[in-house]
């Protein structure tokens, strides 16, 4: 099918990939690198809860917008025994990334206590925000990203708040 929309024979695919993983798995690592690429809205001036709110929400919508790259990363590409090596998986630690230093500004700022791993904090978020999106990934059910970003953002925000 992929061969028949470009215009060319399938001998060519598999002259560059080996099997149609290698293949799926480079369109993933083109689409992490696209995601990576799109400049940061500059919220600065936004509260932590609302910057963190806009960071949930985002990735909240990738995976609303590409069900299916974001099951294949989720699912098929994150088993893979040999993961940690791989490509795909320094794209998702520079994607999670951006969360991790929101965190660690909220710390600084005291405006979050510092008796929390941030790197706990950030597993937390992605957590809540894969186990909000399997049933819809597998296409069982849905999710409203609005409702979930707000209530990923203010369990965080209240549980971690310096008072």
């Amino acid at each position: 099918e992929i061969a028949d929309h470009c215009g060319i024979s399938e001998a060519t695919i598999y002259k560059y990939f080996e099997t149609k993983r290698d293949l799926l798995t480079r369109v993933a690592e083109q689409w992490f690198a696209e995601l990576l690429s799109t400049p940061e809205d500059d919220t600065r001036t936004n509260s932590i809860r609302d910057r963190l709110r806009h960071m949930v929400w985002e990735s909240l919508s990738i995976v609303r917008a590409e069900p299916a790259l974001s099951r294949f990363v989720l699912m098929e590409l994150r088993a893979d025994p040999n993961y940690r090596s791989t490509h795909i998986c320094e794209l998702n630690r520079e994607f999670t990334s951006k969360i991790l230093r929101l965190l660690e500004e909220a710390v600084r700022c005291g405006e979050f206590r510092s008796d929390v791993s941030i790197r706990l904090l950030r597993n937390m978020i992605f957590g809540c925000i894969e186990h909000q999106t399997w049933a819809y990934l597998r296409g069982e059910g849905d999710f409203d990203v609005d409702l979930a970003a707000d209530g990923i953002a203010d369990v965080i925000c209240r549980g971690m708040a310096n008072t």
